[in-house]
């Protein structure tokens, strides 16, 4: 057996700007934090057959990899080369399609396991470059790179990247004091929405012109860079007020990003004393994020009352990594 898990993220500022048609010519810049709520894979070789057994939100039994219904198990077995006699279970501490980088967390997981199970030592880099390779190559799906990179590497990342190949990753050096002042002011609301980030992704794309989306681009950008600024220099505060610009600017940008319900709550967030918030990922659902910086009890507990669900958490520091393995490298090699 061997038991894997990575991180789920939050995006800080930037966030988007490593889409590849920005990036390619603007250069894509963003922050984004690992936070210690998983995804963790399972997988243990079946010594009596050589079926294929996955178990996630629904259950398959296949005699082909090709056959496999689910694309990012599919297409991982294909690469990593196990094909046969193999069971994968995953369990996720949040719903899929809820802007943490779900799919992203667990493919990192899943890969890590699979190379495991193979004996092969791989690094964080190379986790997040099959990943990217497998989701926006192979499957062509609408995307970054911070998904991928955040959850292999863990920690505050700094990213930037020109193409999905040409990526630059960089711990973001934070004092400390800094990062419990985050962890005591920044919370996260489940509002209970579920959304496919890449259709957000290309209804942005199809709602303006190129010159629109590049200004816009250009503007997430400036405000992750004083984001970046005001973390790296302790000043927590100013950094809360970039979700606030960062808001104000994405709202208007596509009447997906938010909706009404959404505003209202937003607006109620800051009355009760938030700094400012987002809905995380490309939009339309999943988590707010909001900075508070006094009586997070009391923000709480007024957030709550609007029918929003807290998760507690911390960050995570380690990314994605093989919590057990029990030895199946020389149990496939001895049969």
């Amino acid at each position: 057996m061997i038991i894997t898990r990575a991180p789920f993220r939050i995006p800080l500022g930037g966030g988007g700007t490593d889409l590849p048609f920005y990036a390619k010519t603007r250069g894509g810049s963003l922050i984004t934090a690992a936070i210690n709520r998983y995804v963790y894979v399972f997988i243990h070789r079946r010594l009596l057959d050589k079926l294929i057994w996955l178990s996630y939100s629904e259950q398959e039994k296949q005699s082909n990899v090709n056959a496999v219904k689910h694309e990012l198990i599919r297409e991982a077995l294909n690469l990593t080369g196990v094909n046969s006699s193999v069971e994968i279970h995953s369990v996720s501490e949040i719903s899929d399609r809820s802007g943490v980088g779900g799919s992203s967390t667990f493919l990192t997981a899943l890969l890590q396991a699979l190379y495991t199970y193979k004996g092969s030592n791989v690094s964080k880099n190379k986790l997040a470059e099959d990943a990217i390779h497998i989701e926006r190559v192979i499957l062509k799906q609408n995307g970054g790179v911070q998904d991928q990179y955040v959850a292999a590497h863990g920690g505050f990342c700094s990213i930037e990247n020109t193409s999905l190949t040409d990526v630059q990753i960089k711990n973001l050096p934070i004092k400390q004091d800094v990062i419990d002042k985050l962890s005591q002011n920044l919370m996260l609301f489940y509002t209970g929405v579920q959304r496919l980030s890449s259709s957000i992704i290309k209804t942005q794309t199809d709602e303006h012109t190129s010159n629109e989306i590049i200004s816009f681009y250009d503007r997430i950008k400036d405000i992750g860079l004083t984001a970046k600024h005001a973390l790296l220099t302790g000043d927590t505060d100013t950094f809360g007020k970039t979700f606030h610009e960062h808001w104000m600017l994405k709202r208007n940008f596509t009447k997906k990003i938010s909706n009404g319900s959404f505003d209202e709550i937003y607006e109620k967030a800051m009355q009760y004393g938030a700094l400012g918030g987002k809905i995380i990922g490309a939009g339309g659902g999943g988590f707010f994020l909001f900075y508070v910086p006094d009586n997070q009890a009391r923000f709480c507990e007024k957030i709550k009352e609007l029918g929003l669900t807290h998760l507690d958490f911390d960050f995570d520091f380690e990314g994605t990594t093989t919590l057990f393995n029990g030895d199946a490298y020389k149990s496939i090699n001895q049969v």
